[in-house]
């Protein structure tokens, strides 16, 4: 994904398309903007986030559209719609509800402005972001949030909160494409995903994942730091200090509340949110009993390594200075997250003759179980992929299939994989039994039709055109495709 110069960003005060009236804009992010914005059929103020790479695929770019219908929580901001924007269907947007708030990342920056000497306000913040983290677990799927921090956590006075930015969050076993190069921010993220372009997974080990980052955020309330200052530090799981080292004033029970969040194994964290949530409610008991009164809490400055070099580089969109950074990484220690950085950076470029190079000669890291493998061979699947390399395809296929749970993104890919080889058979049936675990989505839809036009059953591939068209009606490929059956009079 190449992300469009920022000389595209749209005025305040102009219009865009027939939709909405830009008013200010309220933020800039690696890969989007966020306006105030006046909806024009109704003068509804929204908050309207529009995707700096427009080019990509509506599937690139929409963000938890499961919240789309979903039922309001005060904790969550609601999102309204989603799409392109008419009538010249150029931007991509996100219509959400509007907050007059800052982020928890801009008042923590000035913490003896913002928050008094006492826990209570950081506490009630925390409690409201459990609280917006547990209603996204108990929605009809189930969602994780995946990018818990203080950046998309929006705070207005009088203490009010609501989580935001669900780019990184999804389903369990998700089969869309993320825009994000490291599924969410690094150092807020579980060990176990430090290093994936997609988190992936039973809801179980992608609550775990949230467990993570909600220790992190509490560890960071108290402290004033992270427990990990580089990515490559998360991946490892080095030491950390523990909270009391830091603070005098925290609780035994406070300490052992977070440990039990940043715990290295997964299953040794809380067991679910609304343990977690009782875990923290007598915690905060305890500290209110113990030591009311939170002490000055020092300014720290951050380690930085080559991977904390990397992931910059690779939120700058400079795909090849990411690359050049892990490249000497890998040359002077082989380390196989160094390599697997690598290959993100160049298959984000698109230099898919890179990629193949670079797995050709470091093979071993396909075929054999360190660290990072299971992503590397799932990149070296996408790249054979793209690049037709069908046979090669085949042979990560095999080894995957040899040594790894198969996901439904395997099997997608699976499935592309036979259509190009004009097995069309056995890609139907894996699309077929990939709809009925996961009806209605986007990716399998698409492929299902282009099968069904491949093998010359023009009737199906309309049935799923229409059954498509109630749930996305505005999408241009739709579209076309329908007024290409229409001129054929199967419509």
């Amino acid at each position: 994904m190449k992300l469009q110069p920022t000389s595209f960003l749209p005025k305040a005060g102009s219009n865009l398309g027939d939709q909405y009236t830009l008013v200010e804009l309220l933020g800039d992010g690696t890969h989007g903007w966020v306006y105030r914005a006046i909806r024009l059929k109704d003068n509804q103020t929204v908050a309207l986030k529009l995707a700096k790479a427009p080019s990509n695929k509506d599937s690139e770019l929409r963000e938890a559209p499961e919240l789309l219908g979903a039922p309001a929580h005060e904790n969550v901001i609601q999102v309204y719609w989603m799409g392109r924007i008419s009538p010249e269907n150029y931007y991509y947007g996100i219509e959400m509800e509007y907050f007059d708030s800052y982020t928890l990342a801009q008042l923590l920056e000035d913490r003896k402005k913002n928050f008094s000497k006492t826990y209570d306000q950081l506490f009630e913040i925390y409690s409201q972001v459990i609280a917006g983290v547990q209603h996204l677990a108990s929605l009809d799927p189930p969602l994780f949030h995946g990018d818990i921090k203080p950046h998309n956590i929006l705070v207005k006075a009088g203490i009010k909160v609501k989580l935001t930015d669900f780019g990184s969050s999804a389903l369990p076993e998700e089969i869309y494409v993320r825009t994000r190069e490291n599924g969410g921010t690094a150092l807020y993220s579980a060990p176990e995903f430090a290093e994936c372009d997609k988190k992936k997974g039973s809801f179980k080990n992608l609550m775990w994942g949230d467990i993570y980052s909600l220790g992190v955020l509490m560890y960071q309330l108290v402290t004033g730091r992270l427990p990990h200052d580089t990515p490559s530090q998360v991946l490892r799981y080095d030491p950390f200090p523990k909270p009391r080292e830091i603070n005098s004033t925290i609780c035994p029970q406070l300490e052992s509340f977070i440990l039990k969040c940043l715990r290295h194994k997964p299953e040794d964290r809380w067991e679910s949110i609304d343990h977690l949530k009782r875990g923290f409610l007598k915690a905060r008991l305890n500290q209110n009993h113990f030591h009311p009164e939170c002490q000055p809490i020092p300014l720290y400055s951050a380690q930085r390594d080559w991977s904390s070099e990397v992931l910059q580089q690779l939120e700058d969109a400079n795909y090849l200075k990411a690359a050049s950074i892990a490249h000497q990484e890998y040359k002077e220690s082989g380390n196989s997250h160094a390599l697997l950085l690598e290959l993100k950076a160049l298959y984000q470029d698109e230099r898919y003759e890179s990629c193949r190079n670079l797995l050709e000669k470091h093979s071993i890291f396909i075929s054999g179980n360190f660290p990072g493998t299971s992503d590397i061979r799932y990149i070296a699947l996408k790249v054979f992929l793209k690049s037709k390399k069908l046979s090669k395809a085949d042979q990560i296929l095999k080894i995957i299939e040899e040594k790894e749970e198969i996901t439904p993104n395997i099997l997608l890919l699976k499935s592309s994989v036979r259509g190009l080889q004009a097995d069309y058979k056995e890609a139907l049936e894996i699309l077929q039994n990939l709809n009925q675990g996961f009806p209605g989505r986007t990716a399998i839809i698409q492929r299902l039709i282009l099968v069904y036009e491949q093998m010359r059953m023009p009737e199906k591939a309309v049935a799923f055109l229409k059954a498509y068209k109630r749930k996305f009606p505005d999408q241009q490929w739709l579209l076309s495709k329908l007024e290409h059956y229409r001129r054929l009079g199967y419509l």
